[in-house]
C-alpha cells in the first residue's frame, strides 16, 4: 500500500499549494470589485461636481442680483435726496462743489415718431456709467468654463 500513502501526500502537498491560491485569487476579486466601485465614483464625483458648480453659479447670479438691486436703490435714495436739498434751497452747483455728483436724470419718454430716424435722433443721450461688476463674475466664468 505503499502507493496510497504516496497518493495522499501528494494530494495534501496539492491542497495546500491550492488554498495558498484560492486564498490569493480571492483577494484578486476583491481588488477588482473595489476597483469598479472607485472607477463609478468618479463618475458620480464628475456628475455631483456639475451639480455644484450649477448651483454656485445659480446663487452667484441670485447675490449680482441683489447686489445691482441694492445699487438701483441707493441711486434712487441718492437721487430723491439730492432733489429735496435742491428744492429746500441748495443749489445744485453748491452740492456738486461739496463733492456731490449730481445724480443722472432719468431717460425722457420718445413719442412715437412715423420714421424710425426719427425715433432714433429724439432718444437723449445717457452719460455713460462703468456698471458695478463684482469680483464674483470673473470667478464664475472661471468655475464654469473649467
Amino acid at each position: 500500500m505503499p502507493d496510497t500513502r504516496g497518493r495522499r501526500d501528494a494530494e495534501k502537498r496539492a491542497r495546500e499549494l491550492l488554498s495558498g491560491k484560492v486564498a490569493f485569487i480571492g483577494d484578486v476579486g476583491q481588488a477588482a470589485a473595489e476597483r469598479v466601485a472607485a472607477q463609478e465614483g468618479v463618475q458620480a464625483a464628475r456628475e455631483r461636481a456639475r451639480e455644484l458648480i450649477e448651483q454656485a453659479r445659480r446663487e452667484g447670479d441670485r447675490l449680482i442680483e441683489q447686489a445691482r438691486s441694492r445699487v438701483s436703490d441707493a441711486d434712487a435714495g441718492y437721487a430723491e435726496a439730492f432733489r429735496r436739498a435742491v428744492q429746500e434751497g441748495w443749489s445744485a452747483a453748491m452740492l456738486t462743489a461739496m463733492g456731490y455728483a449730481a445724480p443722472p436724470r432719468p431717460a425722457r419718454r420718445v413719442a412715437q415718431s412715423s420714421t424710425p430716424d426719427d425715433a432714433v435722433r429724439a432718444v437723449p443721450a445717457v452719460p455713460a456709467q462703468r456698471p458695478v461688476e463684482p469680483v464674483v463674475d470673473e470667478q464664475m466664468r472661471e468655475a464654469t468654463a473649467a
